[in-house]
């Protein structure tokens, strides 16, 4: 295969996000499924650049789609061989995407990449910091992967990245508790009642 152009590339990208109108989902052979299949077998290194080039040249709302397909090959050329540029690139640009809340929608794209011992994940930490309790167990658990792929901050973040979602846990448990409290409800018999009466006004409604 010769070199890819970045006008393949956008055309890949544009395959990868348009459902084939005669198909009633993401079925194989479909145009989109193959699109799809080529792009997980990508192995060209020096497409990295290109697809640099896209993410940031399709800022906004508008060109969410386009990143987030571009962040998708990107990950499988990291995948396919680390990179510590590509993947200082990536996390950068994923701080800028990961807003409170929204962590579950992005982490995907850090998976199955063979970190080395030394890679910084600082950024990844800093926004596992500043998330809610989602944010905190989804990036955790790329943490964890980490950790077991031997990186040395993964692996030192983890104990405290664990103990924070069980305190987050606890928080969002006594909360709940607060919550019902205030409506009288102390013991499992007082759940029962109030179980109770909203079936009785489910059923009269």
């Amino acid at each position: 295969m010769g070199v890819i152009t970045k006008e393949a590339v956008l055309d890949l990208i544009d395959r990868m996000r348009t459902p084939d109108p005669e198909a009633k989902g993401f079925y194989e052979e479909t145009v989109q499924w193959s699109a799809w299949q080529e792009a997980r077998n990508l192995t060209d290194m020096s497409l990295m650049p290109v697809l640099e080039d896209i993410i940031r040249e399709h800022p906004g709302d508008e060109g969410r789609d386009v990143r987030k397909t571009a962040y998708f090959i990107y990950q499988k050329l990291l995948g396919h061989r680390f990179d510590e540029a590509g993947f200082v690139f990536l996390l950068g640009r994923l701080d800028k995407e990961i807003t409170k809340g929204n962590a579950i929608w992005w982490v995907d794209y850090l998976e199955d990449i063979d970190v080395q011992p030394e890679t910084s994940v600082h950024t990844l930490l800093s926004i596992a910091m500043r998330g809610d309790r989602d944010d905190l167990k989804w990036i955790s658990r790329i943490i964890e992967e980490y950790a077991g792929k031997g990186n040395i901050e993964a692996r030192n973040a983890l104990p405290d990245l664990k103990e924070r979602i069980k305190a987050a846990s606890k928080t969002a448990r006594q909360a709940t508790a607060d919550i019902l409290k205030e409506h009288g409800v102390v013991s499992k018999a007082d759940m029962q009642r109030l179980r109770t009466r909203m079936e009785l006004c489910f059923m009269r409604h």
